[in-house]
């Protein structure tokens, strides 16, 4: 195995053709508006964190009202402890 590895009997001539990822290409046109345009990038980091905070208390009225475990408060715990840590490590 390893003269195999020094030897290079594993190269080949051939160019390899790599993964496309299609879905960049074809978000590319938002991400070059989003970069150019802060204000609409502001914006839209604004309307989509208000729909998570509605979900977020729409979610926990249906757990105050018929949860019956401690599943879901313990799932927002972790994402906001792991959010947290994000933030503070500025990754």
């Amino acid at each position: 195995m390893l003269v195999a590895a020094l030897g290079g009997a594993f190269l080949v001539a051939d160019p390899i053709e790599c993964i496309e990822d299609r879905v960049f290409d074809f978000t590319a046109g938002l991400n070059n508006f989003f970069a150019a345009n802060k204000a609409a990038k502001f914006t839209f980091m604004i309307i989509c964190g208000l729909m998570m905070d509605i979900m977020l208390l729409t979610q926990f009225y249906r757990f105050a009202m018929f949860g019956t475990s401690w599943r879901f408060l313990m799932c927002i715990g972790c994402f906001y402890v792991l959010r947290f840590i994000c933030q503070v490590s500025k990754w």
